[in-house]
């Protein structure tokens, strides 16, 4: 799922990139490289900034 979530190389749109890394971080709460590419894609749709960021800070936690 998490590489479904690479909208530019799958040709999935933004939406549907969001919703494959979402499926991913539920497969593996702990794989940081799926929250820090749904900031990224929450950022790309225009979502809110503090929000866009809260699954790279969670993913920065992670890393620690």
């Amino acid at each position: 799922f998490a590489f479904r979530g690479m909208s530019g190389s799958s040709g999935a749109t933004l939406e549907e990139a969001e919703g494959h890394l979402r499926k991913a971080i539920e497969l593996n709460p702990t794989f940081s490289w799926a929250y820090s590419n749904l900031s990224n894609i929450l950022v790309m749709r225009g979502t809110k900034l503090e929000d866009a960021l809260l699954p790279g800070a969670t993913a920065a936690g992670l890393e620690l």
